[in-house]
């Protein structure tokens, strides 16, 4: 088994970092108008740091975070998350990813192997066209035949699946997502998880994993490409300081 951490929690969280937040994901987070976006940034990079922490045991504080693009094939502003070490650049044994949507941020952190984890609204996906937009012909088929009341759920599911393998390939939208089938992998005539899989490390196959409701109205999935199935620890630091109202989070320097 490969261990996955996995950190959930809400922008309203962001009450407790008190100053934990380092210059460059304020600047990051100030970047955002909407209080919310900001406050999910700043959450988004607390859980990063403690992730790594996790994995390694080395102190929040002295984690630092970039971003690394595929396309650009350099540090960026933008990308999928790294740890940055001081004396190579990027740190190659730890694998990071990391979401938000509405009411829910989560991280996920690991020594396995590439990592994408996505969350996102129900609501989300209930614009004009999202079909003809992000499901394969396939996929398409098979919604239509679901109970009415049971499609909303399945496509946001059916979203969180594509967003997270693409993440962890570092394809991104890239890719079209409805060029990508994740209703049975093994089936062909479509980009199928393991080829792309594949593509950044052979022979590691996609494994997808639906996480627990993180909040109503939403839906999360893990994406590790490994050759072993992933094990998911998921933790919720704030759930305690949360749960009391005593104003002290964990500690994350």
């Amino acid at each position: 088994m490969s261990r996955v951490h996995v950190l959930v929690a809400a922008p309203a969280d962001v009450r407790w970092l008190g100053g934990a937040a380092s210059p460059a994901e304020e600047a990051r987070a100030a970047r955002f108008r909407d209080p919310g976006d900001r406050a999910r940034s700043l959450v988004a990079a607390a859980l990063l740091r403690r992730a790594v922490t996790l994995l390694d045991g080395r102190p929040a504080a002295d984690v630092a975070v970039g971003r690394w693009c595929r396309r650009c094939a350099r540090l960026t502003d933008h990308g999928r998350p790294v740890v940055l070490d001081g004396a190579a650049g990027v740190d190659p044994g730890l694998h990071l990813s990391v979401a938000h949507a509405g009411d829910v941020v989560v991280a996920a952190a690991t020594h396995a192997g590439p990592v994408g984890v996505d969350v996102e609204r129900e609501a989300g996906t209930g614009f004009d066209g999202f079909d003809d937009e992000v499901l394969s012909e396939r996929e398409r088929a098979y919604v239509r035949g679901l109970p009415a009341g049971e499609r909303s759920a399945w496509r946001v599911r059916t979203w969180t699946r594509k967003e997270a393998l693409l993440k962890a390939t570092g394809h991104g939208l890239l890719v079209e997502p409805r060029t990508v089938d994740v209703l049975d992998p093994r089936d062909a005539g479509v980009r199928r998880p393991d080829a792309l899989a594949a593509e950044l490390l052979p022979p590691a196959r996609a494994h997808l994993v639906d996480l627990p409701v993180l909040a109503p109205g939403h839906a999360a999935t893990l994406v590790l490409l490994a050759p072993a199935e992933p094990e998911v620890a998921l933790h919720r630091p704030f759930a305690g300081a949360r749960d009391t109202g005593c104003g002290h989070g964990p500690a994350w320097g």
